[in-house]
């Protein structure tokens, strides 16, 4: 390519001047100009405990999960009560789950109009939990250091037979019985 050649071309890539001729643009696609930031107002910011309310619920054995959704289960409590962006920590009696609500709309009933008051809440988290079993666990095995000998143990715990011996350390050794203790079970 000649002298004369490059010249006549416009320059292309990053190199390119703002002034240069090019392939004409849709103002369709170019972006949206960019707002001002503006910053956060003082009287945006609070502490939590001023601006909303933490309540816990606890149900009684015969309320189910699925009420506490319903706008009229807090129909005895709305009023006065509760106010929108307010949380709610529900749990159960039986300790069977946990959930955490958010107060979206509170309404305040009119006896004229026979309306009741309700609360409709937003569901934010469910968790459901595996039964507690609450009795103690016999233990069938223990483990013990019998001496340099047999060095650590596994002995059954009715007769102080040694069931497994010279395990390497303790950890080794509680580790082989808590899975001796589960299949007890």
């Amino acid at each position: 390519m000649t002298a004369a050649a490059k010249s006549t071309m416009p320059p292309e890539g990053p190199l390119a001047s703002p002034g240069a001729a090019g392939p004409p643009r849709d103002p369709r696609y170019d972006p949206p100009p960019r707002r001002p930031m503006r910053p956060l107002a003082p009287g945006q910011i609070q502490l939590a405990e001023f601006a909303t309310r933490h309540h816990v619920v606890t149900l009684t054995a015969n309320q189910s999960f699925d009420q506490i959704t319903d706008p009229d289960f807090w129909s005895n409590v709305a009023q006065n009560r509760f106010r929108p962006c307010d949380r709610i920590d529900v749990h159960d009696a039986g300790g069977r789950f946990f959930a955490e609500l958010y107060v979206r709309q509170v309404h305040e009933g009119r006896a004229a109009s026979g309306t009741k008051p309700s609360v409709l809440v937003h569901l934010l988290r469910h968790v459901e939990f595996e039964p507690l079993d609450t009795r103690p666990k016999p233990q069938t095995y223990e483990v013990k250091f019998m001496g340099p000998a047999q060095g650590w143990s596994i002995v059954r715990i009715s007769d102080a037979k040694v069931i497994i011996e010279n395990l390497e350390n303790r950890d080794i050794a509680e580790k082989r019985l808590s899975t001796m203790n589960m299949g007890a079970n």
